[in-house]
């Protein structure tokens, strides 16, 4: 497959994701404490951009998805004026889509799971940072319920135990509880308003947050303290290349392009020594969109459905097979090994094979439970539906471009371009471990060494979905953005993903706590604003 094809299928998930932007009212009532506002235009300029008004509040917070809302919903209600920023035309952002979260109460002991967690990390984290964020987090969701009467749900998702945020795909309904917080507290909300540039005095305290609207008219807003939750730079295909070497797909939304970063690290913020980390938590079959215009949902999710099952082969681009199939029952090893070798990788699957499941399903070919996929992507189905018309839907994919058909292995590396030669040794040894019962290569378990059998064969692409970037500038235990030597920058916080930095050391591998975090750490942010002001 020519690379160029798999960044034009990014680059239309891009737009796909930009429609979740649509939902809500548009204009939430700015009620509560206004700002002072200067309506002649100003003289003062900053680097290119043209003042025109200015405006004098105490809190500026930059981004109005769920850490941001929190911050700035927390801080109003100790009666400061705050303005919250969004440059689109809604709020919720990437939350909108969210679903559950890891949430404990004060009376939980995490000490094992604190210890377990910066074990795996190889202690490249800040333990404060982490017991800090699940201590608080109980707190942090108590407030929504107790003050604007969340209701959550306890489940178990994806092994742990978790907390279902409210109107599971409902974007409308979350805005609506989103619309309630900020009438409530009197934040003052301005959309379409992109912040682009923070104001420091000689002293390197934050003095103002110049945003631009979307007719190009900059505003200034002096303030006292100001919390960057923008979200993250995952929309910014070079950034995250550069950052991360990753070529995925984004799942997230294409507005966070990192200009709340990019304002951080020009007023002093400093990157962290983990920078680049992603939290790339979903595999994806690009062939599904084609095949869902062919096939019933179901139907047309087979090939899809492949991509979680560990019972078939997994090679790279170049033929050779790469990783242990039995680890893509969990969400973060299945994502993360994938995106080690390279942008893509396909799963061989056979008609031997797929006739088993034709005859009987998941269950006929060894699958015991539901496959370990998002709900807002997994079909309806049994373990034993049967796979009807499972060949027809096969050779489908294998029109397009995202998949691949040979009547021998031979045929099907000739058909992807891949080296024959490779391919076959691969799927000759891998065809032995099968047969024996025993593989000497990845150490895959018995029971999903199913043999390749008769052909023809398939080869599915598949890649792997960016949720967000993760990180992206050092922070305290405070939330408060730190310099190049480790202090704090005066008035200046990042929460939300911006601010996971010092969570993980190279890879997001948490389940719920990207949920927890931005609610969370806004929740705490917001009162720390407020303390920073009022000492």
């Amino acid at each position: 497959m020519e690379k160029d094809s798999i960044t034009t299928m990014n680059r239309r998930s891009f737009l796909k994701a930009a429609t979740i932007l649509g939902v809500g009212a548009a204009g939430i009532g700015l009620a509560g404490c206004a700002s002072t506002k200067t309506t002649e235009p100003a003289a003062e300029t900053a680097g290119e951009i043209k003042i025109t008004n200015t405006e004098t509040v105490d809190i500026v917070v930059c981004g109005a998805g769920a850490a941001g809302i929190s911050a700035a919903v927390r801080a109003a209600e100790s009666g400061l004026k705050v303005v919250l920023l969004e440059k689109s035309t809604t709020v919720g952002g990437a939350s909108l889509g969210i679903y559950s979260a890891t949430v404990h109460q004060a009376t939980d002991d995490i000490s094992k799971e604190v210890n377990e967690w910066i074990t795996d990390c190889h202690w490249r984290v800040d333990i404060r940072a982490i017991s800090n964020l699940l201590h608080k987090s109980g707190e942090a969701f108590g407030w929504l319920t107790s003050d604007y009467g969340w209701e959550f749900l306890s489940v178990n998702s994806f092994g742990k135990p978790q907390q279902l945020i409210p109107f599971l795909g409902d974007p409308a309904g979350r805005v609506g509880l989103y619309e309630g917080m900020i009438s409530k507290s009197g934040v003052d909300l301005r959309t379409s308003m992109t912040a682009k540039q923070l104001t420091k005095d000689e002293a390197g305290a934050i003095t103002g947050v110049i945003a631009v609207d979307a007719d190009g008219v900059a505003t200034k807003f002096e303030c006292k303290a100001a919390a960057i939750a923008t979200g993250g730079y995952a929309g910014n295909f070079e950034m995250v290349k550069e950052a991360s070497g990753f070529e995925g797909v984004l799942g997230g939304l294409p507005q966070n392009i990192g200009e709340g970063l990019e304002m951080a690290w020009a007023a002093g913020g400093a990157k962290p020594r983990n920078h680049g980390i992603q939290l790339v938590h979903q595999t994806l079959a690009p062939a599904t969109d084609e095949l869902k215009g062919q096939f019933e949902d179901f139907p047309a999710k087979y090939p899809f459905l492949t991509t979680y099952m560990p019972q078939f082969m997994n090679i790279t681009a170049q033929g050779n097979r790469f990783r242990n199939e039995g680890i893509i029952t969990s969400a973060d090893a299945a994502s993360l090994s994938s995106t080690f070798q390279g942008a893509f990788h396909y799963v061989v699957i056979s008609k031997s094979q797929i006739d088993i499941m034709i005859a009987g399903g998941l269950a006929a070919i060894g699958t015991t439970g539901k496959l370990f996929i998002s709900p807002d992507m997994a079909p309806v189905y049994e373990l034993d539906t049967p796979w009807t018309g499972a060949l027809e839907v096969f050779d489908a994919m294998a029109a397009t471009e995202f998949g691949f058909k040979g009547d021998t292995p031979k045929a099907l590396a000739e058909a992807a371009g891949i080296d024959p030669e490779v391919f076959v040794a691969n799927f000759e040894n891998y065809e032995k471990f099968c047969k024996d019962g025993v593989d000497t290569e990845c150490g895959k378990e018995a029971t999903y060494l199913i043999p390749m059998g008769e052909g023809p064969y398939y080869l599915v692409t598949t890649q792997q979905n960016n949720l967000s970037s993760w990180g992206g500038v050092a922070t305290d235990i405070e939330y408060r953005v730190l310099d190049n030597t480790k202090k704090p920058i005066p008035g200046l916080y990042a929460i939300g993903v911006e601010a996971g930095s010092n969570l993980y050391n190279d890879a997001y591998v948490g389940v719920g706590i990207g949920v927890c975090l931005v609610y969370t750490s806004g929740y705490l942010a917001g009162q720390h604003m407020v303390d920073y002001i009022s000492a």
